[in-house]
């Protein structure tokens, strides 16, 4: 008989696993304790070495549903009595380690009960249980207990503490429990002043149908609601969140309701009842009306009620809602204490007492058509802090990583772990600025992190560049850049354990916009990974980048900058543009000293010259446009061959006269395809490895898919292929710059990890 310590690290805390070890245990006939600290958890027995290792593996086959374990090691340890099992206060001391529990969605308990009227929880918006309800959103410090919640305030009644007390009851130890005697208190605001009754949800819910605007404090921020189905209350608040064009979520009451109005594949239905609910980007039926959250695009982005909450109010509205993020376009989710700007947005506001810690944007995801992949498109209420490995890879000194401007994210390496916070933003707004800052500082609190570095874009002009840098001169600290494309392969291969690969991967990186080493900007990249590092070995040819930002916005300018040296499209973009404007910008062209290699920006200039559309008003309007068409052109001609590569713009344009636009389209991502496999081809290289903004492109990852069979393909999964990931890469590149570096024997202020092909 031995004392055992068993230290259990990964996604431990906020899962329910003490009162599992608890169950176990004591039906082991084992005595000991288990406790929280900030290393993850830890459990000390007596037992003879052989059930000491029978606990062990029954434990581990029996995991709480949320848990995830990253690691776990048993060892014999000085010699302690126990009377019994028990679960013990938690430790503070200490560095965390561990996996911080993203915030989960109702579970399918806690909705039954909702709606059970015996039942002491029903229609109670605050009910959780050891299984589901907010986590991260709630957390003001490790380890994970109530004291270090924002529910502390709330004390339990005695029933609630009964439960907690109580193992048989699935709310034992839950650290969120609360009930209608606990003092959650649930307010309707609008302008005759507050109301608490319990009718509040009832009022919210008719004056959703009445077609105003309602505003709901979420898990993780504010959502602006309003009848899905209801054209003028959608226009204003269109109107009011300065979002002309760009389609709306839509809150589903349940899966049935959202199959008349979009195609519902298993994968995403899982995704959609999922703990982590986030909002799916859904095919809409062929032939469905107009439904006016969705403008042009041929999806719906469908959610699910992640919390009692918004389950109660979808449930008594009893149709589909609108459920965006309270802001102005661009700008960060409104969280407690901005009422004020909340109510500038809504007629009502829903909100309560419950504090927000960490605010956040409802996660958003897509499936492929063909192969089912998931590809992230937002990190955000859900999905985010924690990555799972291998992408919490390597170990090294603690770090902060600014990321990019556009799609903001801020990562932390810290005690060996790598920290990525949800998507913050686009840093142009000053909103965004503050909320960059005060994440910086709420995760560095939370995970005791003490950079040793700061890492940035390599552009000079970028906010989050400048954040860093002033950063890293507040607290003495070296700073280094990072080239954008490179973060992007970088973040791919930590995310695939990669790093150590004995093989050589292509590295493609397709985007809007990045500045390269050599100037230039950057976009349409093809990387060579060995352990020697990076090297640029293609990218599509430079053509002059015109009118800056302008160019992102006015697709004519990417048509001239690509094609406008062509007859065809030279006619074409003069009667768009008009004489004088296109002589003004064809001078333009000829002396621009700016050279862009941007696959963004040729998506732009194709979708402008088959007449998609001129002008967008959001990032990626136009791709998604373009997709679409093609999708349609290859159920039209299945058997469409690519353009020749070298003559791409001239084969293009002889179309124009004689094919749809959806044709163009389709064969235009067919000669994507094949440029990638040609590149492959020339660079002897069996694994391929995708990142970058374009590839939120479904359409082009199934036709990767299918017309690459031979080659492993590499595409990400727990992160976005976007610019999300620019701080996580920044951090893998670092840690393979270091140890480049130290294998080289090279001097760190000489050494170029990257260098232009």
């Amino acid at each position: 008989m031995k004392t055992w310590e068993l230290h259990i690290s990964g996604r431990v805390q906020g899962v329910g696993f003490r009162p599992t070890v608890y169950r176990l245990a004591c039906a082991s006939g084992l005595a000991g304790e288990v406790s929280n600290g900030p290393a993850g958890l830890r459990v000390y027995f007596n037992a003879p070495e052989f059930q000491a290792r029978q606990f062990q593996h029954h434990l581990l086959a029996n995991l709480p549903p949320r848990a995830l374990v990253t690691a776990h090691t048993l060892q014999a340890t000085a010699w302690r009595e126990f009377p019994d099992f028990s679960i013990t206060d938690s430790t503070a001391k200490g560095k965390p380690d561990l996996l911080v529990a993203p915030d989960f969605a109702i579970c399918s308990d806690c909705r039954e009960e909702l709606h059970q009227s015996q039942n002491r929880r029903f229609r109670y918006p605050f009910t959780t249980c050891t299984n589901c309800g907010p986590r991260y959103a709630i957390t003001t410090a490790l380890p994970y207990d109530r004291e270090r919640t924002t529910v502390a305030p709330f004390a339990m009644c005695p029933s609630c503490r009964a439960e907690y007390a109580d193992p048989t009851n699935r709310r034992h130890f839950s650290q969120t429990n609360s009930c209608p005697d606990c003092g959650i208190t649930l307010t309707l605001l609008g302008p005759g002043g507050a109301r608490t009754q319990d009718a509040v949800l009832v009022v919210g819910a008719r004056l959703l149908r009445q077609g105003r605007i309602v505003a709901v404090k979420g898990i993780a921020g504010y959502l602006l609601c309003c009848d899905a189905l209801h054209a003028p209350a959608v226009e204003e608040l269109r109107r009011r969140k300065q979002r002309p064009d760009k389609p709306f979520a839509v809150l589903f009451p349940d899966l049935p309701a959202v199959q008349p109005y979009a195609r519902v594949s298993p994968l995403a239905a899982a995704e959609l009842s999922g703990p982590a609910a986030p909002i799916v980007l859904l095919p809409k039926h062929l032939g469905t009306a107009a439904f006016p959250p969705c403008s042009d695009s041929a999806y719906v982005g469908a959610m699910l009620p992640s919390s009692p909450l918004l389950t109660l109010l979808s449930h008594d509205f009893g149709g589909p809602l609108v459920a965006t993020s309270a802001n102005l376009s661009g700008e960060p989710i409104l969280t407690d204490g901005q009422e004020d700007q909340v109510l500038q947005l809504a007629d009502f506001v829903l909100t309560h007492d419950l504090a927000i810690a960490q605010a956040q944007d409802d996660s958003l995801v897509r499936f492929t058509e063909d192969f089912g992949q998931r590809i992230v498109l937002r990190r955000g209420r859900g999905l985010a802090p924690a990555l799972a490995p291998p992408a919490a890879q390597p170990v090294g000194p603690d770090l902060l990583a600014c990321g990019a401007d556009l799609k903001s994210a801020v990562a932390l390496r810290a005690n060996g772990r790598i920290f990525v916070t949800s998507f913050l933003g686009d840093l142009a707004d000053f909103g965004s600025h503050q909320r960059f800052s005060s994440t910086l500082v709420q995760s560095q609190a939370l995970l005791d992190a003490r950079p040793t570095a700061v890492l940035t874009d390599l552009h000079p002009a970028y906010f989050s560049h400048a954040l860093g840098q002033e950063y890293a001169e507040k607290h003495g600290l070296n700073l280094h850049r990072v080239q954008h494309h490179e973060a992007h392969f970088a973040a791919l291969l930590g995310e695939h354990d990669l790093l150590d690969t004995a093989h050589e991967i292509l590295g493609v990186v397709w985007d809007g916009t990045g500045l390269g080493h050599d100037g230039h900007v950057w976009g349409g990249e093809f990387f060579r990974f060995d352990q020697r590092g990076f090297r640029r070995v293609a990218h599509l040819a430079y053509v002059p980048h015109l009118g800056g930002d302008q160019m992102s916005r006015d697709l004519r300018y990417a048509a001239l900058a690509f094609a406008g040296h062509l007859p065809p499209a030279e006619d074409v973009l003069r009667t768009k543009l008009g004489t004088l404007p296109f002589n003004n910008l064809w001078h333009l062209r000829a002396r621009a000293k700016l050279r862009t290699s941007s696959v963004g920006r040729l998506f732009d200039a194709v979708a402008c010259l088959l007449g998609l559309m001129e002008q967008q008003t959001y990032e990626g309007q136009a791709a998604a446009l373009l997709e679409q068409a093609a999708r349609e052109g290859l159920a039209r001609e299945p058997n469409l061959l690519p353009y020749d590569q070298p003559e791409l713009w001239e084969n293009l344009l002889a179309d124009l006269p004689y094919r749809a636009p959806t044709v163009i389209a389709a064969r235009f991502h067919l000669t994507l395809v094949d440029w990638v496999k040609e590149i492959a081809e020339a660079q002897k290289v069996r694994a391929i490895g995708f990142s970058g903004g374009v590839f939120q492109n479904a359409l082009l990852l199934d036709l990767l898919r299918a017309r690459l069979p031979e080659y492993q393909l590499y595409f990400h999964q727990q992160l976005s292929p976007n610019d999300e990931n620019i701080a996580y890469g920044q951090i893998i590149h670092y840690a393979l710059t270091q140890r480049t570096r130290c294998a080289a024997g090279q001097n760190q202020e000489n050494y170029v990890l990257s260098y232009p092909g």
